[in-house]
């Protein structure tokens, strides 16, 4: 057993006996050693080197998640101006592919009217010659 008076022993101050007289620094620690309880101070400084230990070890797998972080940003914004560049690509292509199958359509419905008539239901060129010459204003139709 443990008596709670053993927590509040002090201990006391190491002082080497010496032949010099004691200054009034000497004095001052004296006292002050008195005021505080070793085992205490010990306590502290063990939590104290416990926390920095446990800081260090946060601080080094932050460092770490840090450095993938910049790797995994990198190849993704990579990854993210080729798709864009790739969409930007296709783009263009479904629109140069989309007008030139509406300058077919027309030229078609200009060469051969008839059977564009009996297809009436399927395909209406007449209906998307309004935008069709908004589009192509300045490009003619030549019969070749």
């Amino acid at each position: 057993m443990t008596d709670a008076s053993d927590d509040k022993v002090k201990t006391e101050p190491s002082v080497a006996v010496t032949s010099e007289p004691m200054t009034n620094s000497d004095s001052l620690m004296a006292v002050v050693s008195n005021l505080v309880d070793e085992r205490h101070v010990m306590q502290m400084i063990d939590s104290q080197t416990n926390m920095l230990a446990r800081f260090e070890k946060s601080n080094e797998m932050l460092v770490n998640v840090n450095a993938l972080a910049v790797i995994r940003f990198d190849a993704a914004n990579r990854d993210l101006k080729r798709y864009t560049q790739q969409l930007c690509d296709l783009q263009k292509d479904l629109d140069s592919v989309y007008h030139r199958i509406k300058f077919l359509r027309l030229k078609l419905a200009q060469q051969y009217p008839q059977a564009f008539k009996a297809c009436g239901n399927v395909f209406n060129p007449l209906d998307e010659e309004e935008e069709t010459t908004e589009d192509m204003k300045g490009i003619q139709l030549n019969d070749s």
